[in-house]
C-alpha cells in the first residue's frame, strides 16, 4: 500500500484490494463457509 501511496496510485491499489477482497470472498463461500460469517471477518477487514 505504501509503495502505491508514494507513487501515486493509491486508486489503482484499493481497486486491487477491493478485487482480491472480493474473490477470497468467492473463494471461501465455495468451500461452505457461512455468509454470516463471512460478513464478520469482512467489517474487520475494512477498519
Amino acid at each position: 500500500r505504501i509503495f502505491y501511496e508514494r507513487h501515486g496510485r493509491t486508486e489503482q491499489y484499493r481497486a486491487w484490494a477491493a478485487r482480491i477482497k472480493e474473490e477470497r470472498r468467492v473463494f471461501l463461500l465455495k468451500m461452505g463457509v457461512e455468509e454470516e460469517i463471512l460478513d464478520q471477518v469482512h467489517y474487520r477487514l475494512a477498519l
